[in-house]
């Protein structure tokens, strides 16, 4: 009797191990690929000539006439660690870290940023 009684356990127990492992009616779902980020065509150049001129009179006192950092920090190669949206963003919108926003709107804000954004 406690023999039967183990072999129906055991019985049991690999039945439900196997259910678990069956397939399900649902199709699987293949990985979903990340796009790969777009690559940004280049501002044009006139464009960034003014947005170097915005820079140096609206940007340099803090971040150096070369970008090379004063109080703010290096903007040398600020367009390979960010986007030129995400540029665009923390010019207009400033940063918890001392940067204040609306230093430059409008025009200004699209030529300096594009500027900013050719610095890798």
């Amino acid at each position: 009797m406690k023999r039967t009684l183990w072999l129906v356990v055991l019985l049991g127990a690999l039945m439900l191990i196997l259910a678990g492992c069956g397939n399900s009616d649902k199709a699987e779902e293949p990985a979903k690929e990340q796009p790969a980020p777009q690559e940004q065509a280049a501002p044009a150049a006139e464009v960034v000539a003014k947005g170097e001129e915005v820079y140096k009179a609206s940007c340099s006192g803090c971040h150096g006439q070369n970008l090379e950092g004063l109080v703010g920090p290096a903007l040398d190669k600020v367009g390979a660690k960010y986007s030129l949206d995400e540029i665009k963003g923390i010019v207009e919108k400033g940063t918890d870290k001392g940067m204040p926003g609306g230093l430059v709107s409008g025009d200004d804000l699209d030529a300096v940023s594009a500027f900013l954004s050719t610095k890798k």
